[in-house]
This record gives C-alpha cells, structure tokens and sequence, in this order.
C-alpha cells in the first residue's frame, strides 16, 4: 500500500471540475492531505495563447481553498539532489512558490485580479520562452521513448510480451513489479548514472529517481504494447514527457486526480511497482 507524501496530485486537467476538486477537498480534510500542483501545470497553463484567461478559468474552483494547496518543487531539481546525496527526497513541495500561489489563490477568491496579473506579467512572461526550447526538443523525446521500447522488446519474451498487449493495464504494473522489471529498471536506469551504492539506495526507496525511470520505462511499456509509436509525429508525443511530472509526484504521494487514460495507467504502474520494489528489499530477496 502506498505510504507516500500526504498530497494528492492535482492534474491541470481536472482544476475545472467543481466536484472532483470537491471531493478531493473531502478526502484532505479528512485525512490531512494538502492538493498538489505539479510544476509543470504552470507552464501547460501558460503555453497558450491567452495565458492569463486560461489561469483564471482554471484556478475559479481552486480560489476558495487556497490553504489547502501546495506547488511542487521542480523534477530536475530534486532528481540533482538524489543524485548528489544518494538518498531519497524529503520535500516534494516548494514553500515559497506555495506561498506565492497562495496569494494569488486568495486575491482571485477576493475578486482581485492584480497577483494573478504579476504572475503573468511577471514569471510567466519571462521564462516560458526560455523554457520552450526543452519542452519542445520533441524529435530527441521521441528518440529517447523509441530507444526504451525496441529495448524492451528486446528484453521480453514472447509470451510476457503477448500477456502486455493482451492487456496492457494491469500487465504494465505486473511487469515493473517483477523480478525482471525491478532489475531492468536498476541495471539500465539508476546503475548507469549512479554509484553502485547510491543505486541500490535509491531503488529499494521511495525516490524520485527510481520513480522518474520507471515512468519512462511505463511510457516505453505503454507504446510496446500499443503500437503505433513509429508513425506518430513527434508532436503528439509532447504529453508523454510532461506527464512524467504527474505521474512521478502522483506515485511518491497518496494519490493522484487525472481524467488521462493513459496517464492514471502509468501513474498506477509506477506505484504498484514502488511497492513491489520496497517489500522486495525489505523482505531481503534480491
């Protein structure tokens, strides 16, 4: 069972819905939760081309509960601490830019417009441009998700690859939850970038390294089962990367609130892989 962060994670696509958010607000009341926004929502809020209307439209419902939202830190952020300290992230909020989305949470509940003003004016205005060029090197994506899947593929057999596309829900979680999965996510994902020590840290734990790879390798998983990863433009994929920010604070926190398929399927993948790898380590089976 997951015993990860006390957030549930917001996706940017369910801020509008008046009764999933209410629901939501339920639960934290209960249960002493706080709703998180990932870091990359601000930036799906801010690609268009009426940022401002479209953080308005999207915050209306959120404006009303303002103390019970947090802001993600960023994911590279705390991908550089694991990396530099070997041990798991303590912190999946960022206090300050939760104390500044809060203000303008609360000036919106009031009817004023101006904090959300300075945030577009502001922040918004200044670093999308700069941030566009990484969210839109959408030929190298593809290239990284193409590598992971003809990978992967080479790495299964017949038959467990027969059982992934037969169905592909709940054979992805089964896959990363196994022997072969949990190795596979060690040996190609954290042994190359880390030392050995730091890997093996990091993977029996509830880290943001082991959760990050193993959501890129529930993308490659999704597409190997599938299909249809060669003829699709790169563009499409754009929602692939983005969603690894859900799916990996989603997976490290109580829960996740997303209408995406697709998402909520790697989201419960990387989780229920999480789990296999910590029972895995504690039980002292290698």
């Amino acid at each position: 069972m997951n015993q990860g962060h006390p957030f549930l994670v917001v996706d940017q696509n369910v801020m509008r819905d008046h009764d999933v958010l209410t629901s939501a607000l339920g639960r934290c009341c209960r249960e002493n939760l706080r709703l998180l926004i990932p870091d990359i929502a601000g930036f799906e809020l801010s690609k268009g081309s009426e940022p401002f209307d479209t953080w308005q439209r999207s915050l209306e419902v959120l404006s009303g509960y303002s103390e019970f939202v947090s802001v993600s830190r960023k994911l590279p952020y705390m991908l550089d601490e694991e990396r530099q300290t070997g041990q798991p992230c303590k912190r999946l909020a960022e206090d300050y830019a939760a104390d500044k989305f809060r203000e303008v949470l609360a000036t919106l509940a009031d009817g004023d417009q101006s904090s959300l003003h300075r945030v577009i004016n502001g922040p918004v205005r200044e670093k999308i441009p700069s941030s566009l060029p990484l969210w839109n090197d959408l030929v190298k994506d593809k290239q990284w998700i193409t590598t992971v899947r003809d990978d992967l593929r080479s790495a299964m057999s017949d038959d467990t690859l027969k059982k992934l596309r037969r169905s592909p829900d709940s054979e992805m979680a089964t896959w990363l939850s196994s022997g072969d999965g949990i190795l596979y996510v060690y040996e190609k994902g954290m042994r190359p970038a880390l030392d050995a020590s730091q890997a093996i840290e990091l993977t029996r734990t509830r880290s943001v390294y082991a959760a990050f790879v193993s959501g890129f390798v529930a993308i490659g998983l999704y597409w190997l089962a599938f299909g249809g990863l060669d003829s699709v433009a790169p563009e499409r994929l754009s929602n692939d990367i983005a969603d690894l920010d859900y799916a990996v604070t989603g997976s490290l926190s109580v829960g996740l609130l997303s209408k995406d398929t697709r998402l909520n399927t790697i989201y419960q993948s990387i989780s229920v892989a999480a789990n296999a790898r910590c029972a895995r380590f504690c039980s002292g089976t290698p």
